[in-house]
């Protein structure tokens, strides 16, 4: 509309009132003001007021700052009703890009999709056997999988937030996120700014509790051994990589390929590291260690 009104498609604005025109008492200034310097007048017919008269602003400014106040009013009673709803375990879930569940025939149930389903068991099931999410998000890809929203591009932070989600084990924490402010609308993540309710048991499983437990414990340990630098960053599809621990220094083992011998090595990292500078003086002795072999 306002840009029909710059166009000069229109020469005057009826609205049937102040709040259906603006609730934020400086939008809607901005707005008048804005097409007063085009000589076009608003017209509210609830109020009787004429923007182009001269006590027109001052009673939309008035009148405007009132309409702010009974949304913000209505704001926190819808608000309170949701609260309330949380409190009796009733969430809130956005089932457009949820993968694996639809919305049941009664309001609050869910409905597992067997075939996306099979999706999500699929990537619990290759984090464990020791896939990194962006190699599951690679492969999914490959085959041709849609992502939750229906896109075909995999994110490795879309497949993380799948692993993360106790919705599919059953579970549901309501109040992850919540509108900071009424009138931006602007949601943000709930750090403890909010009260969370956590409900067990709040619907049938994709994956068994132990699973996705475990997949948390896994996700534990490979968060240690990359914020441990002198531990190897988990990535691959080695079932020992990250596993073999050195004895004397307690740093990982790492893997030497012999491709003429068709053999396998697993080293002490501070054996080879010593090995590539033992021309410094103040090098320390290197880790005697044995070395691990594998056909």
């Amino acid at each position: 509309m306002i840009e029909a009104c710059e166009n000069g498609d229109v020469n005057l604005v009826i609205t049937k009132s102040i709040s259906r025109f603006a609730r934020n008492t400086l939008d809607a200034l901005n707005y008048i003001r804005k097409l007063k310097a085009l000589n076009i007048p608003i017209i509210f017919e609830k109020e009787s007021v004429n923007t182009l008269e001269a006590s027109g602003e001052l009673m939309v400014t008035i009148l405007a700052s009132i309409a702010q106040q009974e949304s913000a009013s209505i704001s926190q009673n819808v608000r309170m009703g949701i609260n309330f709803g949380f409190q009796e375990g009733r969430g809130r879930v956005n089932f457009s890009s949820f993968l694996g569940y639809r919305r049941g025939d009664k309001p609050g149930t869910y409905e597992i999709v067997p075939a996306e389903a099979d999706v999500v068991r699929r990537i619990y099931r290759q984090y464990l056997e020791g896939f990194s999410p962006k190699m599951i998000a690679d492969g999914l890809m490959e085959d041709g999988i849609c992502t939750p929203s229906g896109g075909e591009h995999w994110y490795p932070s879309t497949v993380a937030s799948i692993l993360e989600n106790e919705k599919y084990a059953g579970d549901l924490l309501i109040q992850k996120w919540y509108v900071e402010d009424y009138l931006t609308h602007k949601c943000v993540k709930n750090s403890g700014e909010k009260p969370q309710y956590f409900v067990e048991d709040d619907h049938d499983p994709i994956v068994p509790k132990a699973v996705f437990y475990q997949v948390q414990g896994e996700k534990k340990r490979r968060s240690g051994l990359a914020s441990d630098p002198s531990k190897l960053r988990f990535g691959n599809r080695l079932a020992l990589n990250g596993r073999l621990i050195c004895g004397k220094c307690g740093r990982t083992l790492k893997r030497y390929v012999k491709p003429e011998e068709e053999l396998t090595d697993w080293r002490c990292r501070q054996r080879a590291l010593v090995k590539k500078t033992d021309f410094h003086e103040d090098v320390p002795s290197r880790c005697d260690c044995r070395i691990v072999r594998t056909v």
